[in-house]
């Protein structure tokens, strides 16, 4: 763990936040069901436009990819920052990136192929296995044919949709203890959301996260604990899903683990992030168990809300709001040079 750094001035004049904003569908009554919780909601909107504008920069909102590419001219140079969600294409997370090459214009974060590897959780998984980290048995159901999966897997164990973030598709019920009932469910999920569907086995323990932001001469990094008060066994037998994500009905807060990671589950998680390359910023999820972390997922342009597991992580070890937001739009320096598509 790093003190906290002096807010230096940035690089760039002007800061460009892609952010599609979240509006309730008001007619899907089941938060897991909803396709629209990548989003950014008004109040985490104004929390960053607010930090980057009190850096001395100039902050101008975009809602997405598109209006990107419309304002690219009249903005001149720029760096981007994005935590653009999209709904329904797999391609979504992939396009500020990808945009912001073609324009070749800084940018903050992971690049598309980086993007894409982390909303795969099963391709995420390989990776991370292969460089040392513990990781749940899985399998994965990519068409009704291969339901049957869900009687044979050991219970109990979770299902969830493999290219969603933000605990979209996950409910109190993705936890299953009963196959016919996994059964189902797996089938209602290729059906709402027309993507495959991973079933992983359950691990009990602490809900963690090493949050990492990018920096010159190393990382800084925290490894955080979501705890419910008065419940330190809460996630033995829950999961955190999107219905408690959403309407937090539980007295829950970001907390550091004081005892930070195993050291071969340290050296694990910086091969795995070294593997994805240049990421910026981000999360790196999983449950801690007995003294293990077993990998979950990688989250990058991870929820920047002054309660999100990022800037409370931080504000543990000292940070103010505006440190954090400024190291993250630093990190867009260390990016590898040349990797532009305008040529």
């Amino acid at each position: 763990m790093r003190s906290a750094p002096p807010i230096a001035p940035l690089p760039w004049r002007r800061v460009v936040f892609v952010a599609d904003t979240w509006r309730s569908e008001d007619d899907v009554a089941d938060a897991a069901m909803r396709f629209d919780l990548e989003k950014t909601d008004p109040d985490t909107l104004a929390e960053v436009l607010d930090a980057i504008a009190a850096l001395g920069l100039e902050a101008v909102h975009v809602e997405n990819p598109r209006a990107l590419i419309d304002s690219a001219t009249a903005l001149g140079e720029v760096l981007v920052f994005s935590t653009f969600g999209g709904e329904r294409s797999r391609n979504r997370l992939l396009l500020v990136p990808a945009v912001a090459e073609v324009l070749g214009v800084d940018y903050v974060g992971m690049d598309a192929v980086g993007h894409a590897l982390a909303a795969n959780k099963h391709e995420a998984k390989r990776l991370a296995a292969e460089c040392g980290m513990l990781t749940p048995r899985s399998r994965m159901v990519r068409r009704s044919a291969d339901l049957a999966l869900c009687d044979e897997f050991p219970l109990p164990y979770v299902i969830k949709p493999v290219a969603e973030g933000s605990s979209i598709g996950i409910g109190a019920r993705n936890l299953v203890r009963d196959a016919a009932a996994g059964r189902r469910l797996a089938g209602e999920l290729l059906d709402r959301f027309a993507q495959p569907i991973l079933i992983e086995a359950f691990v009990p323990g602490r809900e963690v996260s090493l949050i990492c932001i990018e920096s010159e001469g190393g990382w800084h990094e925290a490894l955080v604990e979501i705890q419910v008060a008065g419940r330190p066994d809460y996630f033995d037998g829950h999961l955190f899903d999107a219905e408690e994500k959403q309407e937090r009905r539980l007295a829950r807060s970001v907390q550091l683990v004081s005892e930070g990671l195993d050291s071969a589950d340290s050296d694990a998680v910086h091969r795995f992030l070294g593997a994805v390359g240049h990421f910026g910023y981000g999360r790196v999820d999983g449950k801690l168990q007995d003294g293990r972390f077993h990998f979950l997922e990688l989250t990058p342009d991870a929820w920047l809300g002054r309660c999100g597991h990022v800037a409370e992580g931080f504000a543990r070890l000292g940070w103010s709001y505006e440190q954090v937001i400024a190291e993250i739009l630093r990190s867009a320096s260390l990016r590898p040079p040349g990797q532009v598509a305008n040529g």
